[in-house]
C-alpha cells in the first residue's frame, strides 16, 4: 500500500512540481534534494517517491518532508522507475512538471530559467541542457551528439514540425519542464513495465507531439551521473533488451499523432546511434536477440527511397547496411568500440601449466597455443573456460 504525506499548499501558488523517483541511492539523495530545495524559484513542490528502496532512502524522504512544507513524501511497493514517476505525476499540482533523478542534482537557477522562458512564450515545454559525469573527469559540459542539435534550436518558441531535430539529442527529459495541462489532456505517462529501460524516448516523443510551443534554454543546468554504476546507461544485461521496444513505441506515438513523416530522419538517426552503443554494451549471451530486435526496427529503411540519412555519421551508415544484411560482426566493426570488441573476441591468456606459451582463444574457445618463437600449434583445440 502506497503512503503519501500530503500538504495543503494552494495549487495556484505552485509553479513547478518536481518528481523524484527514488531507489537505492542513499549516498546521493541528500545532495539531490538539497539542490532542489535551494532553487531560486521558490514556488515549487517536491514529490519524493520512495519506490520500496531497501536502504535508508525511506527515512531520508520522511526527514525532508518534516523539515520543509514543500516536500511530499510518497512510499510505494517497488514497481520500477516508470510507476514511481507516474505516481508523482498523479500527485503533481504545479503549473509545470519536472523530473529529477535521485542520483543527480541541479543548478540553483534551473527551474527559474526554464519557467521564465516558458512563460515568456507561453510554451508547453521548456528544455535545458546538462552536464555529464564521467568517473575519470567528473562533471563536464557536453558538446557531442548528446546535445549538439539543442544548440541549433531557434531562440524563440517552435513546434515539433518546425524543428524535428529536437528528437536527435539525448532525450534528457529530466532537464525540462512540461505544462501539466497538456500532460493531463493527452494522458501522457511514463512507460511503466517493471524492468523497462530508456523510457525517456517515448515520453519525449509524446510530450513534443502534444506541445503547441517548445522553447530551449541553451545552458547546462542539470548535472547527470550517466556513467554511474547502476544507472540505465551503464546496464549491460537482459534489461537492455527493452531498448528496441522503447524506440518502436516512440515511432508509434509519432505515427499516431501524424508526426512521423516530418520526424522520421531525426528519429531513426537517434535510434541507430543509441542502439549501436547498446548493441556493443550488452553481454554476449543477449547480443543475438538484441541484434534481431534492432534489425527489425530498421529494415523498413532499406526500401524507403525518400529517406536521405542526413543526420547519419559514416560509421552509423556503414553499420546500418551491415544490419540490413544480418551481419552482426560487420555492424560492430564500423564503430569506435571495435578495438574493445576485438579484444573480447580474440584473447590470449596464461594456462595453469605456463611454460613459455600462451593459449589463444576466440569467444572462449581455445584454438591453439602460441609459443615464444611465435609459432602456433593448432593441435590443441578444445573448449576453454
Amino acid at each position: 500500500m502506497a503512503t503519501v504525506e500530503s500538504k495543503t499548499t494552494d495549487r495556484k501558488e505552485i509553479k513547478v512540481s518536481v518528481v523524484v523517483p527514488i531507489y537505492g541511492v542513499e549516498n546521493y539523495l541528500r545532495e539531490c534534494v538539497d539542490s532542489i530545495l535551494a532553487q531560486t524559484l521558490k514556488e515549487i513542490e517536491i514529490i519524493l517517491v520512495d519506490d520500496g528502496s531497501p536502504d535508508k532512502c525511506p527515512q531520508i524522504v520522511d526527514e525532508y518532508a518534516t523539515k520543509d512544507p514543500r516536500v511530499i513524501a510518497v512510499h510505494q511497493k517497488n514497481g520500477g522507475y516508470g510507476k514511481a514517476v507516474n505516481h508523482g505525476f498523479d500527485l503533481a499540482r504545479g503549473e509545470y512538471i519536472g523530473i529529477v533523478e535521485s542520483d543527480d542534482f541541479i543548478e540553483p537557477g534551473m527551474y527559474e530559467k526554464l519557467y521564465a522562458k516558458a512563460k515568456k512564450y507561453d510554451a508547453d515545454v521548456s528544455k535545458g541542457s546538462f552536464y555529464d559525469w564521467e568517473p575519470k573527469f567528473g562533471f563536464k559540459q557536453i558538446h557531442s551528439f548528446h546535445v549538439r542539435y539543442l544548440f541549433d534550436a531557434p531562440e524563440e518558441a517552435f513546434t515539433l514540425q518546425q524543428f524535428p531535430q529536437i528528437l536527435l539529442p539525448h532525450p534528457s527529459i529530466w532537464s525540462m519542464i512540461v505544462k501539466r495541462k497538456i500532460m493531463r489532456d493527452h494522458c501522457i505517462k511514463m512507460f511503466d513495465e517493471r524492468h523497462a529501460a530508456y523510457q525517456d524516448t517515448p515520453y519525449m516523443a509524446a510530450v513534443c507531439c502534444a506541445a503547441g510551443k517548445i522553447v530551449v534554454v541553451k545552458e547546462p543546468l542539470y548535472r547527470w551521473r550517466g556513467g554511474r554504476d547502476g544507472n540505465s546507461t551503464s546496464q549491460t544485461g537482459e534489461k537492455l533488451l527493452y531498448m528496441p521496444k522503447m524506440f518502436d513505441l516512440a515511432r508509434e506515438i509519432l505515427e499516431t499523432n501524424g508526426q512521423l513523416a516530418v520526424c522520421k530522419e531525426a528519429l531513426y538517426a537517434h535510434l541507430v546511434r543509441v542502439n549501436m552503443d547498446f548493441l556493443h554494451k550488452i553481454k554476449w549471451q543477449y547480443k543475438g536477440e538484441y541484434f534481431d530486435k534492432f534489425r527489425e526496427l530498421v529494415l523498413p529503411l532499406r526500401d524507403d527511397f525518400s529517406f536521405t540519412y542526413k543526420y547519419f555519421s559514416n560509421e552509423n551508415l556503414k553499420s546500418l547496411r551491415s544490419i540490413w544484411r544480418g551481419d552482426l560482426c560487420g555492424a560492430l566493426k564500423y564503430n569506435k568500440h571495435w578495438p574493445i570488441i576485438r579484444r573480447t573476441l580474440i584473447s590470449k591468456r596464461l594456462p595453469k601449466d605456463f611454460e613459455g606459451h600462451w593459449q589463444v582463444c576466440i569467444l572462449g574457445i581455445q584454438i591453439g597455443t602460441r609459443f615464444d618463437n611465435n609459432l602456433y600449434s593448432w593441435a590443441h583445440i578444445k573448449i576453454g573456460k
